[in-house]
C-alpha cells in the first residue's frame, strides 16, 4: 500500500513537471493550461482571463466543450444548425446533460451539433448518447477535438434528428438508406425489406441484378394474391409501388399510400401523401414503440398490463383467447429496449419502419407453441418462430412494422375518416437471421422445390 501511494505521488509530480503536449502519452488526461495554450495558438487570441485557470489540473470534458465553443466562435462565427440543436434538446439526445451546470449546457450542445464532440453511445441501437461531462478528457480525445476544429471535413455528422452518422465500414446495401447511424450495426440494415422476397427463373438474374431490374424483368414471377402490383405502372402521383428508405428521403412530398376498402360497404378509396418527417413528428414511431413495449412486456399476473394490452389491441375474441393462453402458460416477458428508427421508413404497400427489440422470456410453462407466448398480429399467416429462444436468455430481433393507413368509416357527407393501425409482417416476426436479398456470404441461390414457385430461384440462408 505504501509503495502504491508513493508511486502515485511520484507519477503526479512527473506529469506536472515534465513538458506536456496534447499528443503526450505520459499522461492519459490532458491538463487544462496545455489545452488552453493549444487553442490560443489556433485562435491567436486569449480564450479566458489569465487568472481563470490557476492550476494545471486535468481538464473535464464539460470544460473542454466550453473552451472549444469559444475557440470556434473566434476562428469562424457563432452560428450552428438551430434545427438540429432543437431536435437534440427536444428528443433528449444527450441523456446526461442535466449533470452539466446550466451555464455550460449550451456550450456542450453547440459542440455536439457542430460535430466537435460526440459523446458516447450507451449501446447497440440506441438513438441517444451520454456526454460524461464530469469525466476528464484524454489526450487522444482532445487531439481529435482539435483536429475537428481545424478541419470541417472530419467533423462528426449528425442526422436531422440529432443522431451520429457513420461513414466507414458501411453495410453492403448502404445506398438503400439516406444515411447509416453509428449505433446501429450492419445487420440491422442488411435485413430484407418486405418487397425483397421474390423468385426468378434464372440464377444469373437473381445473383447479379438489382431489385429494380429483377422486379421489372420478364423472368420475375409475381406473388400469388398480388398480381402485377410490383410491376404496376405509376400511381396517381407518379411514384412506384415500393420505395426504399433512401428514395423516401429524397421525395419532396413523402410517400404515396392508399387504403383498400371494401367496395360494397365503403365504395370510396381514400388516398394520402405521408411525409416521412411529419410522420415522425406526429408520433407514429412512438405509437409503434408503445405497441411493442406492451407486446414484449407480458405479465399474466399484472392486471394493469392485461387492461392496457386489451385497450390497445381491442377487446376481440383473438385478444381474449391470447390472455387466456398466457395465464394458463404463466407467461412473463421482460422488455429491455425498443428502438423504432425513422430513417428506415420505406413503402411496401404501406408504411414500414425497421425496429429493434430486446427481450427475454422470464417465465413460461412451455415454449413449444409460441402462439401461446407471443401475440400474433392479425395479418400474420405463418407460425411465430424465433431462433435460439430460451427462457431467461436475452433475445434481440429486428422487425419491420407496418403503419397502415385505412378508412374505418365514412363521416357525414361521405367524408372518409382516417385510422392508423400498427401490424407486423404478413408471414412471421423477422429475426436477425433474415437479411437482405444478397449477395451476402450467408446466402445461397437455390431452386424452390415445391409449390407454386417450383423450379424458380430464390435466396436462401446456407
Amino acid at each position: 500500500m505504501k509503495y502504491l501511494i508513493r508511486t502515485m505521488i511520484v507519477s503526479f509530480f512527473i506529469c506536472n513537471l515534465l513538458p506536456i503536449t496534447i499528443n503526450a502519452k505520459e499522461c492519459v488526461n490532458v491538463l487544462t493550461l496545455d489545452f488552453v495554450n493549444e487553442l490560443e495558438q489556433l485562435t491567436k487570441s486569449p480564450l479566458v482571463a489569465e487568472d481563470t485557470y490557476k492550476d494545471n489540473t486535468p481538464l473535464k470534458r464539460v470544460d473542454a466543450a466550453v473552451l472549444l465553443d469559444k475557440a470556434y466562435c473566434l476562428m469562424y462565427d457563432d452560428k450552428y444548425d438551430e434545427s438540429i440543436y432543437e431536435k437534440v434538446v427536444s428528443k433528449n439526445r444527450i441523456t446526461d446533460l442535466n449533470k452539466v451546470s446550466n451555464e455550460k449546457q449550451s456550450a456542450v450542445l453547440r459542440c455536439f451539433v457542430r460535430g466537435l464532440m460526440k459523446g458516447y453511445s450507451p449501446g447497440k441501437c440506441h438513438q441517444e448518447r451520454v456526454f460524461k461531462g464530469n469525466n476528464y478528457i484524454t489526450s487522444d480525445e482532445a487531439q481529435e477535438c482539435i483536429n475537428r476544429l481545424k478541419k470541417n471535413s472530419i467533423r462528426v455528422q449528425l442526422s436531422q434528428d440529432g443522431q451520429v452518422i457513420r461513414t466507414t465500414n458501411l453495410p453492403k446495401n448502404a445506398k438503400d438508406f439516406p444515411y447509416i447511424l453509428e449505433a446501429f450495426p450492419n445487420d440491422f440494415y442488411e435485413m430484407a425489406f418486405q418487397f425483397n422476397f421474390f423468385d426468378c427463373s434464372t440464377q444469373k438474374m437473381i445473383e447479379n441484378s438489382s431489385i429494380d431490374e429483377i422486379l421489372n424483368s420478364k423472368s420475375y414471377k409475381e406473388w400469388e394474391g398480388n398480381p402485377g402490383w410490383y410491376k404496376s405502372k405509376k400511381d396517381p402521383y407518379g411514384n412506384g409501388t415500393y420505395t426504399t428508405p433512401a428514395k423516401v428521403n429524397q421525395m419532396a412530398n413523402g410517400i404515396y399510400c392508399s387504403s383498400f376498402t371494401d367496395p360494397i360497404e365503403y365504395p370510396f378509396r381514400f388516398t394520402a401523401f405521408i411525409n416521412m418527417r411529419e410522420m415522425y413528428e406526429e408520433g407514429w414511431c412512438q405509437m409503434i414503440e408503445d405497441y411493442l413495449e406492451l407486446r414484449y412486456s407480458v405479465n399474466y399476473k399484472d392486471s394493469k398490463w392485461v387492461n392496457a394490452f386489451m385497450k390497445s389491441h381491442g377487446n376481440s375474441e383473438k385478444v381474449k383467447d391470447y390472455i387466456k393462453d398466457i395465464k394458463k402458460n404463466k407467461v412473463v416477458i421482460e422488455c429491455n429496449q425498443v428502438t423504432v428508427e425513422p430513417s428506415t421508413i420505406y413503402d411496401s404497400e404501406g408504411i414500414c419502419i425497421r425496429t429493434y427489440v430486446k427481450f427475454q422470456v422470464k417465465s413460461a410453462v412451455s415454449l413449444k407453441d409460441l402462439n401461446k407466448v407471443f401475440y400474433k398480429d392479425y395479418i400474420g399467416s405463418a407460425p411465430i418462430k424465433y431462433n435460439s429462444l430460451e427462457k431467461g436468455k436475452w433475445k434481440e430481433i429486428y422487425v419491420d412494422y407496418k403503419v397502415m393507413l385505412g378508412v374505418i368509416r365514412l363521416g357525414e357527407g361521405h367524408v372518409p375518416i382516417e385510422d392508423y393501425v400498427v401490424c407486423g409482417n404478413s408471414t412471421e416476426d423477422t429475426v436477425m437471421e433474415n437479411r437482405m436479398k444478397g449477395p451476402i456470404s450467408d446466402y445461397k441461390v437455390e431452386k424452390v422445390k415445391t409449390g407454386r414457385y417450383k423450379g424458380y430461384y430464390q435466396w436462401a440462408l446456407k
